[in-house]
């Protein structure tokens, strides 16, 4: 792998000899399935509106909890969509024959999170 953004001295070997790893759950460890475009679109938001999360914190509770309800339906359609990365699972099963302690980021909730590699 030298050559490809990795120090000479730096093996795959070496990289997967590390401990603790952390991956982007949404086009990282799935295949990109989110059309941001049509979800602000459906959740009534403008183009100005760039941040799903914090358009949604900005509204009153009523109208925050309603937008919020149908996020979590669209989030739900999209993760009976997605399907694992090329070789996602086969290295997420080296990493944990390894005893490496494997972490998962993302923006939705811990619920979706959780289903989404079910379906992938």
């Amino acid at each position: 792998m030298v050559g490809k953004g990795y120090p000479e001295n730096m093996t795959a070997h070496h990289i997967l000899a590390r401990r603790c790893w952390i991956f982007d759950l949404d086009g990282t460890l799935t295949l990109p399935v989110h059309d941001f475009a049509a979800i602000r679109s459906a959740l009534g938001m403008t183009e100005s509106d760039a941040d799903i999360l914090q358009f949604l914190a900005s509204l009153p509770d009523a109208e925050a909890a309603a937008r919020h309800a149908r996020l979590i339906e669209i989030e739900y359609e999209l993760a009976v969509k997605t399907a694992a990365a090329p070789g996602a699972r086969r290295l997420l099963d080296q990493l944990l024959r390894r005893d490496a302690r494997v972490g998962i980021l993302t923006r939705n909730t811990r619920e979706i999170a959780l289903h989404t590699p079910d379906r992938s």
